[in-house]
């Protein structure tokens, strides 16, 4: 986010924070559909709640998402500002328009956001025309120093001249700079998947070696075991080889390991190759299992892939070694699933509003992932996790197909680590279905979902959810919920804990 957007996120969040303080919750016995707003559409991976008078949060977001979706300031800017004769005077007016800073006292965050799009717009105007002699005075002039505007120029300015040049034409000016060496690190990334492959990887480095800024692009961004995994995955798969002979010129264990494993990354038959590869035993035993390992994160995103080979990674990740096969799959499966809910189409929402059915969700799980039979639970298990948090009581049938002891398990855990961002009645409903805790684990688990869910709902609601609690059906969730909101605000003020408690277990006279 440029500095000029933070600004004008600033006034907005001052403004939304008065419109937060009136959120209201509904309280558990309010069923009746008249009083439900309508919800807002949402992917199940970004959850928002029924859109309520003065939702804060919900405000933001849409503010937020209409900042993305218009056209900046700058974009604005650059289809409309003429190109100046005097290419460096124009900037030098330009920056000397900046002077002050964003918090001078008759300047307004629009003409601020205005004042930075000029500049931008301005050394965009030069670069294009002369980038090496615009890199020469933004590098040297104090004013640009002084605040830090070459780092303005990273989103927009550098790496469009980088992509509209290339990125070999452009390594003289972008190597003059430390602000510019990560827009040489992401535009070679971004050429090499486009189909520069490993060989223009070969030719950066090359072109590098004996320039006056070799020692700080190897610090700063080549010798970096996260930039080579970078380079890894964009590597086409025809390029494997030439891969195992660069991977093989590294000074040590672990950027061959990041080179390698982000290779492995980059497709399912990426991974199936290397796991053979290292499979043979070409490699020394502690490379080859952190390769190993590292493709073991890899093959949770890779459905396709034969399940045995997905199995074998990721019993080489740490934790997994003993684990049983069963539970592997188990996680395989389930996040096979997981995935397809929250990156494909959206289930979530078309369940929450009676648009899909449980058959529905799970005719398009069963022709898009690979199931195999003894992952069938672990299905189940994990469409109810996700469905649950839209509709508990029409999620629950998910449940008649798993084992008892599977089923009493997994209402317990979701109880903690699931309905993290929905209502609160949401949520006792949910508990509706959970039987009464037997296990010291199970109360445990209970307990602690609460816990964590009054974090939440008390920075969400404030008083309000004090006062839905109050309001509560008597019996064992409503004394977990007032123990876990003394709890909860006992870690940030002991003293309004102490009043909380008082409120909540008031005496009879």
């Amino acid at each position: 986010m440029t500095r000029a957007s933070q600004i004008l996120l600033a006034t907005h969040l001052l403004a939304l924070a008065g419109a937060y303080g009136f959120t209201k919750i509904r309280i558990p016995s309010d069923t009746s559909p008249e009083t439900k707003a309508t919800p807002v559409r949402s992917k199940s991976s970004s959850r928002e709640r029924p859109l309520i008078a003065g939702d804060g949060p919900l405000l933001m977001a849409g503010f937020l998402k209409e900042q993305k979706e218009g056209k900046s300031k700058y974009e604005e800017l650059k289809a409309t500002l003429r190109v100046a004769e005097d290419l460096k005077g124009a900037c030098v007016a330009a920056i000397a328009g900046l002077s002050g800073g964003e918090g001078h006292p008759d300047r307004t965050p629009d003409e601020w956001a205005a004042r930075i799009a000029e500049f931008e717009v301005r050394v965009l105007h030069w670069m294009k025309q002369n980038p090496e002699e615009a890199m020469d005075f933004l590098g040297t002039d104090p004013a640009c120093a002084e605040s830090e505007l070459l780092h303005v120029l990273q989103e927009h300015v550098f790496i469009e001249v980088a992509k509209d040049n290339g990125v070999l034409r452009s390594m003289p000016w972008l190597t003059k700079h430390h602000a510019t060496l990560s827009i040489l690190a992401s535009v070679t990334v971004d050429e090499m998947k486009a189909g520069g492959g490993l060989a223009l990887f070969t030719r950066i480095e090359e072109a590098l070696v004996g320039s006056a800024r070799e020692k700080a692009c190897r610090d700063l961004f080549l010798d970096q075991p996260g930039y080579l995994s970078s380079v890894g995955e964009a590597t086409p798969f025809g390029d494997r080889e030439k891969l195992l002979e660069l991977a093989g010129k590294q000074p040590d264990a672990a950027r061959k390991c990041a080179l390698l494993a982000g290779f492995g990354r980059s497709s399912e038959r990426a991974a199936t190759w290397l796991l053979e590869w290292v499979g043979r035993g070409d490699l020394e035993g502690d490379l080859a299992n952190q390769i190993k390992g590292n493709l073991g994160d890899a093959v949770l995103a890779i459905p396709s892939m034969d399940l045995e080979k997905r199995v074998e990674a990721r019993r080489a990740t740490e934790g997994n070694e003993v684990k049983p096969r069963e539970s592997i799959i188990n996680e395989l499966v389930g996040g096979d699933v997981t995935n397809l809910l929250e990156k494909g189409r959206d289930w979530r929402y078309e369940f929450r509003h009676g648009r899909a059915s449980l058959d529905d969700i799970q005719s398009a799980v069963r022709g898009e992932v690979p199931i195999p039979p003894e992952a069938e639970e672990a299905v189940l298990v994990t469409l109810y996790r996700h469905l649950s948090e839209e509709d508990p009581a029409r999620a629950l049938p998910l449940l008649e197909g798993v084992s008892e002891e599977r089923r009493r398990a997994a209402l317990f855990e979701f109880t903690w680590t699931n309905h993290g961002d929905v209502e609160p009645d949401t949520f006792l409903r949910f508990l509706a279905d959970v039987p009464e805790p037997v296990t010291a684990q199970e109360i445990d688990f209970r307990t602690k979902g609460w816990n964590w869910k009054a974090r939440g709902f008390l920075a969400r609601y404030g008083d309000d959810y004090v006062e839905w609690v109050q309001q509560m059906p008597p019996g064992i969730d409503k004394d977990t919920a007032m123990n876990s909101l003394v709890w909860a605000t006992r870690e940030q003020n002991p003293a309004k804990a102490r009043e909380l408690n008082d409120r909540l277990y008031s005496k009879k006279p």
